[in-house]
């Protein structure tokens, strides 16, 4: 795979090695498949446990703030403010 490529789904682009996978932009009529979306970049990042209740509080900042930036690019500006 070289490149990008953009679907439905998101985005999954090469990098060094591996593969950075971003979900798409939240709009009014797809919460569900958004929200499964993020949930599979988080896992596949090993982020997943930073927006978890129970565990959150012990994940390391870096990781919670990686998990925020997943999710931050994925909502729109008017949600942001």
């Amino acid at each position: 795979m070289a490149g990008d490529k953009e679907g439905n789904s998101g985005t999954v682009k090469e990098s060094m090695g591996g593969f950075v996978l971003q979900a798409r932009k939240l709009t009014s009529t797809d919460y569900a498949t958004w929200l499964v979306m993020v949930k599979v970049v988080l896992g596949a990042n090993a982020l997943q446990d930073a927006i978890d209740k129970e565990k959150g509080p012990g994940i390391e900042v870096r990781k919670k703030f990686m998990a925020l930036g997943v999710i931050f690019q994925t909502l729109p500006e008017d949600v942001m403010l």
